[in-house]
């Protein structure tokens, strides 16, 4: 594992992806170890079904590795192209598995897991009692809401990428839906300091 991450840990994602594309498996196996756990956790977003999600995890690298001759030449981030890939196929499988509809409506509870925000509440030294208040605020946000800042905080998605993950027409739509979700938490949750990590 050091060995993977020590050759292309100071590289590009356009670097690494071309290198596997070429059929470098040291680029495949670090690709692999570098985001296995963050795909795990953001398809846990959408289903409590932890075999399900490891399942379209595995599927998702076998099948990469199976096409990648007939992969995009050009990939400045792959994060988020997994990120893309397992949302869609995730889905899929539930639909398939849990029979639910492919796109939930606004007000299912879709995206259920609590924001992994508490780091950053940590750094500005928040105390328990408030990032419990804040837990709670955000779990009244709707489903969009969430995914949103989900994507803007914990995967570090820029707005062009969240429209697309989220298969909107323009950004604005992205940053309507930040906006809305953080006049709710303030509304929800009146603790100023809390909104230095939001600007």
């Amino acid at each position: 594992m050091n060995d993977n991450f020590d050759e292309f840990k100071d590289q590009s994602d356009q670097v690494i992806w071309l290198a596997f594309k070429e059929g470098d498996e040291s680029a495949y196996v670090f690709m692999y170890q570098k985001y296995f756990a963050d795909l795990i956790n953001y398809g846990s977003q959408f289903t409590r079904n932890g075999q399900l999600v490891e399942d379209c995890v595995q599927d998702l690298f076998i099948d990469l590795k199976k096409n990648r001759k007939n992969l995009t030449d050009k990939n400045t981030s792959i994060k988020f192209y997994l990120f893309k890939s397992l949302k869609r196929r995730v889905i899929e499988y539930r639909k398939k598995i849990e029979k639910v509809s492919l796109e939930p409506t606004e007000g299912q509870r879709e995206f259920e897991i609590v924001l992994p925000i508490e780091a950053l509440l940590v750094e500005k030294q928040i105390k328990e009692e408030q990032l419990l208040k804040l837990s709670e605020a955000v779990q009244q946000l709707t489903s969009r809401q969430r995914e949103v800042l989900y994507y803007l905080f914990y995967a570090e998605l820029s707005y062009e990428e969240i429209r697309e993950i989220m298969g909107f027409d323009h950004v604005r739509s992205v940053r309507n839906i930040f906006y809305k979700a953080l006049d709710r938490l303030k509304t929800n949750f009146r603790v100023v300091v809390c909104f230095n990590v939001f600007a």
